[in-house]
């Protein structure tokens, strides 16, 4: 079957956008074009365009929030949300649509499969999202990263294929991932990776300033690199230069894939992306889940890795210098237990998610 039409609905959310932009990479190659549908005010607005696929946009707020007058608005836009949808469905005709999570991503596939279109959804987390494990009763397909969430739907809909991620964070050769690019990793530079997520974490580059004088200490040849998001980033960047050459602050790191091949340790909040490049990179890692994460799925995607003994946890609540110092000196100090650890982690590993999910959206199309 040629020129099959898949549209994504959701975002909002880098999580939730590099999945089905991962999803839309594989079918646009293999099966036809991919519309995305989101939301004015979601991080789909820049990032969708910027991979050139083509975005409709309708107006919805989240129905789930802690605030009356917040899902009050949500009540009132869903009408509206819905009216859009069905229009757009009628003018696109898609074969099948995928919801990703999101704002826009419950109305759009509800009235999709009211309509009989083909419809799915996947969810990248430990503990479902809320559109998702709603729509997940109505939908042909659920597609799951971690058998823990399977509780959430009906048996017969689920696959497991993991976390679909773009070609260009996928390591070439995933045992060797120092062969990625061509370039070996130096063995004479460990290299500390510290990652807040897109727009930083505050808690997480305090503490790491605080740590950053004893790790030199301890270890005068190690490179840090730190990504601090925006808000931090003056700040750190001036107090690091005080501390070392050794340390290399980013507000922003675009190119993850070059910084994993190199990282001898990661130190990380806990969103489903992450866990699924530390498995696919095969990295030690420490864990700091983002504790006002939604239904705290942030520390269940943690324990996924930790029950595997690929990671540490460090809860935000329970940080201790000393503990978290103690940590990072245990992996960047034995070899035989980072070795282990990095074994563990591949073994989570799925590369091939994003075929594997847009096989069955074509299978549903037959």
């Amino acid at each position: 079957m040629e020129g099959l039409k898949l549209m994504i609905a959701g975002g909002g959310t880098g999580g939730h956008l590099y999945c089905g932009l991962a999803i839309a990479e594989e079918w646009k190659a293999r099966f036809g074009t991919v519309i995305f549908v989101g939301t004015p005010q979601g991080l789909e607005v820049k990032l969708v365009p910027a991979y050139q696929h083509p975005l409709i946009l309708i107006r919805m707020a989240p129905l789930k929030g802690k605030f009356f007058l917040a899902r009050l608005k949500a009540l009132f836009w869903l009408p509206y949300a819905m009216g859009k949808s069905f229009l757009v469905l009628i003018k696109e005709k898609p074969n099948v649509v995928l919801g990703i999570g999101g704002y826009v991503s419950g109305p759009f596939v509800l009235v999709a499969r009211m309509f009989g279109f083909k419809t799915a959804v996947i969810d990248q987390n430990a503990i479902p999202g809320f559109t998702n494990r709603l729509l997940g009763k109505w939908v042909h397909l659920v597609f799951l990263t971690f058998e823990g969430s399977q509780k959430f739907f009906s048996q017969k809909k689920i696959r497991f294929f993991g976390n679909p991620v773009l070609k260009e964070r996928v390591p070439i050769n995933p045992r060797l991932r120092q062969d990625f690019g061509g370039q070996a990793r130096l063995p004479s530079k460990p290299l500390l990776l510290i990652c807040g997520g897109s727009q930083g974490a505050h808690v997480l580059n305090e503490t790491m300033l605080k740590l950053y004088p004893k790790l030199v200490r301890e270890f005068p040849h190690l490179v840090i690199v730190h990504q601090t998001g925006p808000t931090d980033f003056d700040n750190m960047q001036m107090e690091a230069q005080k501390i070392s050459d050794h340390i290399e602050i980013k507000s922003y790191i675009d190119n993850m894939a070059h910084y994993y091949r190199l990282a001898t340790c990661v130190v990380a909040r806990s969103g489903a992306g992450t866990i699924t490049e530390l498995a696919l990179w095969g990295l030690a890692s420490i864990l700091i889940p983002y504790p006002f994460a939604a239904d705290d799925h942030q520390l269940f995607n943690a324990r996924e890795l930790e029950k595997k003994k690929a990671a540490f946890i460090v809860e935000q609540k329970n940080i201790d210098l000393e503990n978290l110092f103690s940590l990072i000196k245990k992996i960047l100090s034995d070899d035989d237990l980072r070795k282990t650890m990095e074994h563990n982690a591949k073994q989570l590993a799925k590369p091939r998610a994003a075929s594997d999910v847009a096989e069955s959206l074509k299978e549903l199309c037959e």
